[in-house]
């Protein structure tokens, strides 16, 4: 700690395995991301589809919220998985580059 009692980062490089790791969670998250947003849009397409008449069905006053939804929550998860690539990416302040990624991440799981 230093003097105003805030912990100091100090200096960490990652070792290959542990780019590996934090790698694979990066692209799951972006991956789970992508499938979000696609849904979501799906969801959207359907219910204008469904408000315009060309669908039957009275279910779009549901299916709005939910695609959107979807696709703001997709949109956390992607970028999280890009801060944690960031942390494989970049030479230095792994730590600190670690601690936005978790940062992003629980403000996806907060949606």
């Amino acid at each position: 700690m230093d003097k105003t009692g805030a912990l100091e980062l100090q200096e960490y490089e990652l070792s290959g395995a542990e780019n590996d790791v934090v790698d694979l969670c990066g692209r799951r998250a972006r991956t789970w991301g992508v499938v979000c947003i696609g849904f979501g849009i799906f969801t959207l397409l359907v219910a204008a589809l469904q408000i315009i008449g060309v669908v039957g069905g009275n279910g779009w006053y549901f299916l709005v919220p939910q695609g959107r939804l979807s696709v703001v929550v997709g949109s956390a998860f992607r970028s999280a998985g890009g801060s944690l690539r960031t942390v494989v990416t970049t030479e230095g302040n792994d730590i600190h580059h670690l601690l936005q990624a978790l940062g992003q991440f629980s403000r996806a799981f907060r949606i």
